[in-house]
């Protein structure tokens, strides 16, 4: 197998750079190394460190000749992290959290990469299109973990930043054609990437494998399929050979016409049409039944294929065979050898993903509440036992907030904020350092002490930025302000005042499309739509994380913070909610129906989320 790294660059200036180093003569083994930094966000000022980051790395990799690429990649990133640490070290580290930077290496038929956030590689194989999960460090030491892959024949990679890869709708074209991606990123004004090509030895041109099941069908087709043009050749046949019966003897009629070669013509005519007719049905009858016979043998390859993948470790590319498998097998589910192989399938794949029925209760039953439920928020107030827990709900139709004590109020109480608050409430949140229930809207803000259901203060906030999701550690609160793409800060006193300040040292333009916010230890955590996470901290962006793992393909819409810096994520789309660990890669996956309408997420202790939907609040029990 033949692999190569070809740099991808677009016209006109771009605010990415890559850098490529071929092994020195005695090192072939070792491959080659690919960097590319991305400086969208970032001064010109700090565009040197690309060639830093080139420099430190190809230096460390090739330095040791008696190891193995592993063990030298490893201390190619240390070593660039070191450089990094450094730099931070001796002066204003503006770059700190806002690099992105991706190093790869290929040796052979291996793959190794790292990055430190906001960039990605794309692996385009088998007409599918997968994510490579990346793992970033933190601060000035962003490269963390180490990624290692193994190539095919007819594997292609495409390495980017992901804004640029986003804006060029990357999955869905690389999986249709990529050399016509690729055309079109050279095409592109400001782009450039790196690409990865797994092709034959005997055949420098890169191709692209079909999936298993296609060539099969193909061929079934071939062996027994007739072709429409066969098809009209027969007709034509058919129609040479009818002979007129000698009775038929042409007559001269007045018009000009012969009435008996009309008939027999339009008898003639009619069977032809008949017989082509037939013929065509059975045709795409016998075509049905080769598509079902491939697809059926496809998922039974699928299945096998994946058995071999999970002995040989990789999980994720596991799940990808099963999903193919499924999505092959659901247009023939009718069949009755498909249905038992459809459900093989899926309980494979759900054992492997670790998905399990989440268990359930209702912890409050809201069928026939009084205020819509779409778009409502819900905080708790911490309490040392669960069964003293107050939930307070926040719709955004109404200026007022209910609130439930399992104890002293069964059926919860509604308090109607005063002036200035006339328009629904946005955003709530509970502080524990007193205990207070914090509420607001683009018009006020107010607090609750949670024990009497009483509120302590209400006051304007005229011309404030507006708030659509809060979280709050000790007696302080964060809220995101997407209009000014920034976190504010409330610090709530013991009286029930409030003091706002500005938080973050610098405009976030991701925090635009925020969805959510919780807090990480001690720092804001904010959830984006392409279930990326940002991590603040001292007011500035801190690191970068996208979450994924087992063959997880959804949408994060809510999220909690566990205790051991775990998340519960709520991907409502799909009915699930997701349980990372502390790094961010999915442990488990809870199925339930009543995920599906869910509105928002929080932790009621350390082994038990509270989930919103339209109809109930319910407690899901997470599993030891």
């Amino acid at each position: 197998m033949r692999t190569t790294i070809e740099e991808i660059v677009g016209r006109g200036p771009s605010s990415t750079e890559t850098f490529l180093a071929s092994a020195p003569d005695a090192l072939d083994a070792f491959g080659t190394i690919a960097v590319l930094a991305d400086f969208s966000d970032l001064p010109e000022s700090v565009r040197y460190l690309g060639a830093l980051m080139a420099s430190a790395v190809k230096r460390a990799y090739y330095a040791e000749r008696d190891s193995n690429p592993q063990q030298n990649f490893k201390r190619a990133l240390s070593d660039a992290n070191d450089a990094l640490a450094k730099e931070a070290q001796e002066g204003p580290a503006q770059w700190v959290g806002s690099l992105r930077i991706i190093i790869a290496v290929v040796a052979s038929d291996t793959l190794l990469l790292s990055s430190t956030g906001g960039c990605v590689a794309l692996l385009a194989r088998g007409g599918a299109v997968t994510d490579i999960p990346l793992t970033s460090g933190e601060g000035s030491r962003p490269f963390g973990a180490l990624t290692i892959g193994r190539l095919e024949e007819g594997d292609q990679i495409v390495i980017a930043a992901r804004s640029m890869l986003m804006l060029h709708n990357a999955d869905a074209e690389l999986a249709a054609d990529p050399q016509r991606f690729f055309s079109a990123l050279r095409r592109s004004e400001g782009t450039a990437c790196l690409r990865i090509i797994a092709s034959a030895a005997s055949d420098p041109r890169p191709r692209l494998l079909l999936p298993a099941y296609l060539p099969r069908a193909a061929a079934a087709l071939t062996r027994t399929g007739r072709p429409l043009s066969a098809l009209l050749r027969r007709s034509r046949e058919r129609t040479r050979s009818v002979k007129l019966p000698k009775l038929l003897i042409p007559l001269r009629l007045g018009n000009g016409f012969k009435r008996p070669f009309l008939i027999a013509g339009v008898i003639a005519v009619l069977s032809v049409g008949i017989v082509s007719f037939i013929s065509a049905r059975g045709d795409q009858e016998a075509r049905n039944g080769d598509l079902r016979a491939a697809g059926i043998e496809a998922a039974k390859s699928a299945l096998e294929q994946s058995d071999a993948e999970v002995i040989l470790g990789d999980t994720e590319k596991a799940l990808v065979t099963l999903r193919k498998g499924i999505d092959t097998l659901e247009t023939h589910r009718a069949n009755g050898e498909a249905s038992p192989l459809l459900e093989e399938l899926v309980a494979r794949r759900d054992a492997l993903a670790k998905m399990v029925p989440a268990e359930t209760t209702v912890y409050v039953n809201l069928r026939g509440f009084p205020l819509p439920l779409n778009g409502a928020q819900i905080a708790v107030s911490s309490t040392e036992r669960e069964e003293n827990l107050t939930v307070a709900l926040a719709s955004p139709s109404h200026a007022a907030l209910w609130i439930r004590n399992a104890v002293q109020l069964r059926d919860g109480t509604f308090l109607f904020l005063p002036p200035p608050f006339t328009q629904g409430l946005t955003a709530i949140a509970a502080v524990s350092d007193p205990p207070f229930f914090v509420a607001m809207n683009p018009e006020g803000i107010a607090t609750i002490r949670p024990d009497e259901r009483r509120i302590v203060m209400a006051e304007e906030r005229s011309g404030a930025q507006s708030i659509t999701t809060l979280s709050s550690i000790g007696n302080e609160v964060f809220g995101v302000a997407p209009e000014t793409e920034t976190i504010v800060v409330f610090t709530v006193s013991g009286d029930g005042a409030i003091q706002e300040r500005p938080w973050l040292t610098r405009a976030e333009p991701s925090l635009r499309n925020a969805r959510d916010i919780a807090i990480l230890g001690n720092d804001p955590l904010v959830l984006l739509p392409d279930n990326t996470f940002i991590r603040f901290r001292n007011g500035r962006r801190f690191a970068l994380y996208r979450i994924e793992g087992l063959g997880w393909e959804g949408e994060a819409s809510a999220f909690a913070v566990l205790a051991g810096d775990r998340l519960a994520i709520l991907d409502a789309a799909n009915a699930r909610l997701l349980i990372t660990n502390a790094e961010g890669d999915i442990q488990q996956q809870l199925a339930t129906p009543l995920a599906a309408t869910g509105q928002d997420l929080v932790a009621a202790n350390d082994n038990a989320l509270l989930l919103l939907t339209d109809d109930a609040i319910i407690r899901v029990n997470i599993p030891s």
